[in-house]
């Protein structure tokens, strides 16, 4: 998983979680519709945010 750098642009993070979600398997339609539903509440207001992926044997164990 790449970590973009703090100063980065928006543009450039979104960038990087769209690679590492369809990294993770999703499409890149997907990718990208997740992460334009982010842009306004997770990318678009000052201050630091945490995105991790929960590996899928987690997420299944967790939402069955």
């Amino acid at each position: 998983m790449t970590i973009p750098d703090a100063n980065e642009t928006l543009a450039h993070s979104a960038g990087v979680m769209v690679k590492n979600l369809i990294a993770a398997g999703l499409y890149e339609k997907e990718a990208r519709a997740m992460v334009k539903t982010w842009e306004s509440a997770w990318f678009g207001e000052e201050g630091d945010r945490l995105l991790y992926l929960e590996p899928r044997t987690r997420a299944d164990e967790l939402l069955p």
